[in-house]
């Protein structure tokens, strides 16, 4: 929401208005310099004329953009993080009282940003630039929700694994434990029947 805020103000802020006259014609020069997430598009909207153009197309790096002028609308796209500029300028025959619009998309998740123009013009000259940058995302509640449940997947499987290893721990000792039992038993065993030997072979031995 922050980050809203500052775009809309950076838009407003940097839209600058320089009107010239040349004898009775009169040319209207706008500037933006508008930041935006990628993909960026804008648009500008106007009364009809077939005497369009868009010029000084730069980037500062390699990346992919697409454009298109016709009697009624101008857009531009930008699909890569970078910074854009060209010129666009919109002709008419007279001067006359004309209203266009200009529209910015930013991201995939902002809303449309707008703003509208009402003069009198025979020409009309736009410099825009474009500051591209990377949408931040932040997780939808399906995502938490997810993510939540993926954590919990994942405690109960470490716990299932170490009540698993504790349990084959006890298993082995309990065995271990009964072979000890049985072998003191039978050890036992065999200590009570060479008694049993010795005394009788003994007793025997007195006898006679």
């Amino acid at each position: 929401m922050r980050r809203l805020v500052l775009f809309a103000l950076l838009f407003w802020l940097t839209l600058s208005l320089v009107s010239q006259c040349h004898g009775e014609n009169e040319t209207n020069i706008y500037t933006f310099d508008i930041p935006c997430y990628a993909p960026a598009r804008i648009t500008i909207n106007y009364g009809y004329t077939n005497n369009v153009s868009i010029t000084d197309i730069s980037t500062l790096g390699q990346s992919m953009y697409t454009y298109t002028g016709g009697p009624t609308q101008i857009e531009f796209r930008a699909e890569d993080v970078d910074t854009y500029t060209f010129t666009a300028t919109i002709n008419y025959e007279n001067a006359s009282l004309q209203t266009i619009t200009v529209g910015v998309w930013s991201g995939t998740a902002q809303p449309m940003q707008g703003y509208t123009i009402e003069a009198n013009l025979q020409s009309a000259t736009f410099h825009v630039t474009l500051r591209v940058s990377e949408e931040p995302h932040f997780p939808t509640e399906e995502e938490v929700a997810r993510a939540a449940i993926s954590q919990v997947a994942e405690e109960l499987k470490s716990y299932y694994e170490q009540s698993r290893q504790l349990t084959q721990g006890l298993s082995q000792t309990m065995v271990m434990v009964s072979i000890y039992t049985v072998i003191s038993a039978v050890v036992s065993l065999i200590s009570l029947l060479i008694v049993a030997v010795l005394y009788r072979t003994i007793k025997r031995g007195v006898e006679t």
